[in-house]
Order: C-alpha cells, then structure tokens, then sequence
C-alpha cells in the first residue's frame, strides 16, 4: 500500500512525455518508413494557423445563418415550388430518448427515461422585396415520460429563436473602379 500513492506520480510522468521511447528506426521497412512519413504529412496539414478552435460540445457550437435545414424552395424539385427562388423554409424534428441514470439535476436522485422532443421551423424573404430582406425562426421543445413536473430545461413551448430583417445593397460601397486582368495565354496555331 506503500507504493500506491507513487502510482500516480509515475502515471503523470508517462502521460506528460508521449513518444519517449521509440523502436530503432533501422528495424522499419521502407514501406513502414514511407507510411509513417504519409502520416506526418497528413498530421502537419491538418494544423491550423489560427488558434481559433471550434467546441467538442454540441449545444454550444454556433450554427451558420440560414441554419443546416434550411433550404431555397426554387432548389427542392417540385415542379409547384420552381418560381420560388425568393423563399427560404425549412422544417426539422427531432426526437430523443434519453436514460438518466441518477440525474444530479434533479432534487430525487432516481433514474428517468424522458422521450424529448424538439421541432424547428424556418421561413426566409429575400430577393423579391430587396432592399429589405425578413426572417423568422420558431422552435418548440416538449418532454414527455418523465418522472418531474415541467422545466425550462427541457419543455419550452412556441419560443421564438430569431426574428430579423436586413437592408441588402448589392453594390452599397459602389462597383469595382479597375480591375487587374489576368495573364492570358496567346494560343500559336501551326
């Protein structure tokens, strides 16, 4: 029992010093030599030049405008929706069974067996009113199943998430004054 509280000392120093031991480099084969070298290269591509990295969580990763679901109706293939190239929709559900194994969240400390469920719409204009562009997101959330009565964290009925509009001005800083041509290849014909 002595050497117990040493474990973890010794558990730190390895974790905290990858890759000090390696094999002989002359024991690798030339295939091996040439995979080992494919995967530096691949490791030193994927490095950023920022230091700007994106969560590992999902609630809080930022969605991008119009959201994922969303998309143009002239787009969808439906020959009655063709001439709307100025309307954006989107619809999405989502449902979730989730097991809570003693939920700490919780004044009881039980297990729960929610079904969540959550249902997005989205209807965007643009284009056909321009200058002005209008937007409006609604989400509704609800659990059912559970052992608590309702919260916000799980049961939000009818909430409005976004509602905005924009004056777009295609050229509002005015045109290009020159632009630089590029090079162009003369073409010799025999």
């Amino acid at each position: 029992m002595k050497y117990f509280s040493w474990i973890w000392l010794i558990q730190a120093i390895f974790f905290l010093l990858p890759g000090t031991i390696h094999a002989d480099s002359s024991l690798l084969s030339t295939k091996d030599r040439q995979i080992k070298q494919t995967d530096i290269n691949t490791i030193s591509n994927r490095e950023s030049s920022t230091f700007y990295r994106r969560s590992r969580s999902y609630g809080v990763t930022p969605q991008r405008d119009p959201p994922a679901y969303v998309r143009n109706l002239s787009q969808t293939g439906i020959d009655t929706f063709k001439n709307l190239y100025w309307l954006d929709a989107g619809l999405e559900n989502r449902t979730r069974f989730e097991f809570r194994d003693n939920d700490i969240r919780r004044p009881q400390i039980t297990n729960d067996y929610p079904i969540l469920l959550r249902s997005r719409a989205y209807l965007g204009i643009r284009e056909i009113l321009d200058p002005l562009r209008l937007a409006i997101e609604f989400q509704d959330s609800r659990r059912y199943d559970g052992k608590f009565p309702k919260d916000n964290r799980d049961w939000d009925e009818y909430d409005l998430l976004q509602i905005y509009g924009e004056l777009y001005f295609k050229d509002a800083l005015g045109r290009i004054i020159w632009e630089i041509p590029a090079p162009s290849e003369s073409v010799v014909a025999a």
